[in-house]
């Protein structure tokens, strides 16, 4: 059995707790595009792939040495 740290597929949830935001905003960023998610053909399901979830913080973490969103 999976446990929630060797996830492929997160949910708002996850997010949040890895982002330490709300669940809320973890789902709205879902929603709106703001994170890489998949999103079922039908009902409300949303995932984000914890591979893209991984790049898309490195590409968005500001360092402070002219990389990152901020640069």
């Amino acid at each position: 059995m999976k446990t929630r740290n060797d996830r492929l597929l997160l949910n708002a949830h996850d997010v949040a707790l890895m982002l330490n935001i709300s669940r809320a905003l973890a789902y709205r960023w879902m929603q709106d595009g703001t994170l890489p998610a998949l999103r079922a053909p039908v009902g409300r399901v949303v995932r984000v792939p914890r591979a893209a979830l991984e790049q898309w913080i490195e590409r968005n973490t500001y360092t402070g040495k002219g990389g990152g969103a901020h640069a």
